[in-house]
């Protein structure tokens, strides 16, 4: 059966993981200032929390992690800069960076099984990430993403899609062509930069609609 940390505090902020415990963790939650030290290999790891760790500016390297399933950096509000190994996790289903105010720049993800994508309050943001490579992504959470003034056109694409957040994109002017038709729930209320109209014939099983 593998380990978990839950919530464990480290002296002088760097993580020390003894070899035969990075082989067998599989969830690890670290609310605090922190450093990895030497990127330790963690084959079993499925779930990582770093969330509310407001001295991290960037994420470690994710290489050493390959069956990561969650990953969570909430709240991390002086976060930066994302590793560009985030963007190749095979097994993630879960990506939540809500709340990472001042990340500039939408991280390049390949992540053919995430499901679910929350990016809330990343104000920062003035466009979002290109979803080509996530064809199972299921709900995609952009609430109050007021600086992101556009959608990557992908997002038109990801047939798998149910609920679509955009509440609060102020300076949102134009979406994309959306077909979508397993669609289910479409948030746009307070997208007061909205100049045009959405094409609903393309998603059929709409059943849920907010607009202010």
């Amino acid at each position: 059966m593998g380990e978990n940390i839950i919530r464990e505090e480290y002296s002088n902020n760097i993580i020390w993981l003894p070899e035969e415990l990075t082989e067998n963790v599989e969830s690890l939650c670290i609310p605090t200032v922190y450093n990895f030290e030497n990127d330790p290999y963690m084959g079993n790891l499925k779930h990582l929390d770093l969330s509310y760790n407001h001295g991290l500016t960037k994420n470690p390297n994710f290489g050493g992690m390959p069956n990561l399933e969650t990953l969570y950096l909430r709240a991390c509000e002086n976060l930066e800069d994302v590793h560009p190994s985030l963007g190749h996790f095979r097994m993630l289903t879960k990506l939540n960076l809500s709340g990472c105010c001042k990340l500039k720049k939408p991280p390049e993800l390949r992540l053919g099984n995430l499901k679910l994508l929350n990016l809330i309050l990343c104000n920062g943001l003035t466009e979002t990430p290109n979803f080509g490579d996530m064809p199972n992504l299921e709900t995609l959470i952009l609430w109050m993403c007021r600086n992101s003034k556009k959608v990557h056109p992908s997002l038109g694409h990801c047939r798998m899609l149910t609920e679509l957040n955009l509440s609060g994109c102020c300076t949102l002017k134009k979406l994309p062509e959306l077909r979508l038709s397993n669609l289910k729930r479409l948030d746009l209320s307070w997208c007061s930069g909205l100049t045009e109209t959405l094409n609903f014939g393309d998603m059929p099983n709409l059943e849920t609609l907010m607009e202010v």
